[in-house]
């Protein structure tokens, strides 16, 4: 019998590239993850992340060991096909194949949002995004951005006629209006459950954030960086009010020790493995940590767009996050099959308002802020 002590390991998820070298005394398994290039035609550039040198009858032994692990594999799960398929983001990144947004999927309410920002006639980003409970996903949401720079006065002038458009309560219409003009980006939300609907507005406050970037201070304190209004699309007397501060400098390490005290068990694993999947590819990522007075709520969000990862990059945490919620079948297949391709833009979870535990994924509306 083996005892594994595993004080000292050094976890390696999920890698997009490998090969194997050997000289006459050892074979060198080699573990990375292929970069896309710069520029077209460049040759594709892999970050070694593991390199595992083994003699040659270990690698033997090892060999042995694997085939007999994928025959197993393949008698429970059906045959796996004869060539390595490149995950996006390595030798080549797959288009989306289907729209992020149509206007036919969308619900009345999510209709009008939809329409009042494509009235203002200025370009905005539009994100997706799937909330994950026991037993649920929900998908109806979306985020519709607004650069404030990039509006016409026409534009900014009519963003409160807008909020009242939408029911936004009078007493958020006041705030919104005071926090507007040191904003730098404007962001109006969807979403849907089986029982209600509900509107929301941020406002972004960039210029803090990025000056402490600059700065460099590991001490700084968390700085507030959305202010998000929210409320019932069918009864506006249902709302809240959430405050998003971000840790300016914080390592990875630091990243994780965070979401281990908000998250725990398999949520928290797969968190873990979707940070460490993220670092490889990029370090710039923005921690941030939601809070709402009088309720429950303790979440983070994890903004990874400078990752450039799609979402098929991180099927085997989807699919763990599917048994961990006990989601239907056929509603995660059907979201996979339709987003797969998208990029993967921020991961959040917690514990929401009604005191539910929930991951948040958030996707395709990557944004050049760097």
């Amino acid at each position: 019998m083996i005892r594994w002590d595993d004080s000292a390991v050094n976890n390696l998820h999920f890698p997009n590239f490998c090969n194997v070298a050997h000289t006459e005394r050892d074979v060198t398994l080699l573990f990375g993850n292929g970069l896309p290039a710069a520029t077209p035609g460049e040759p594709m550039a892999v970050q070694l992340r593991e390199r595992v040198v083994l003699r040659p009858l270990a690698a033997k032994l090892l060999a042995t060991l694997l085939a007999r692990t994928i025959h197993t594999f393949e008698a429970e799960h059906g045959a796996l096909g004869e060539h390595f398929q490149p995950l996006p983001g390595s030798a080549t990144l797959h288009a989306p194949e289907a729209p992020l947004l149509t206007v036919e999927e969308l619900s009345e309410k999510g209709r009008l949002l939809l329409e009042l920002i494509h009235s203002l006639g200025v370009p905005h980003d539009t994100e997706r995004s799937i909330k994950l409970l026991p037993g649920k996903l929900l998908a109806n949401r979306f985020l519709l951005g607004l650069n404030k720079d990039r509006l016409t006065p026409q534009a900014h002038t009519r963003l409160p006629v807008l909020c009242k458009r939408l029911g936004m309560p009078a007493a958020f219409i006041s705030a919104f209006n005071e926090h507007l003009p040191r904003a730098n980006y404007v962001h109006f939300g969807y979403e849907e459950n089986e029982h209600s609907s509900t509107y929301k507005a941020y406002v972004e406050f960039i210029e803090p954030f990025a000056q402490a970037l600059e700065q460099r201070n590991p001490d700084a304190e968390p700085l507030l960086l959305f202010i998000g209004y929210k409320w019932d699309a069918a009864d506006s007397a249902k709302h809240s009010i959430t405050e998003y501060r971000t840790h300016p400098i914080l390592s990875p390490a630091g990243i994780r020790t965070k979401i281990s005290a908000i998250l725990d068990g398999p949520a928290r694993d797969i968190a873990e493995g979707i940070l460490e999947t993220v670092t490889s590819r990029t370090s710039k990522l923005v921690y941030i940590e939601a809070s709402e007075a009088a309720n429950p709520r303790q979440s983070f969000d994890l903004n990874a767009y400078t990752a450039r990862l799609q979402l098929a990059e991180l099927y085997p945490f989807l699919a763990r996050i599917a048994q961990h919620y006990a989601l239907p079948a056929a509603d995660f297949g059907s979201f996979y099959e339709r987003f797969k391709s998208q990029t993967f833009g921020h991961l959040s979870g917690g514990v929401d308002r009604h005191g539910q535990s929930f991951l948040t994924l958030y996707f395709g509306g990557e944004k050049q802020r760097s």
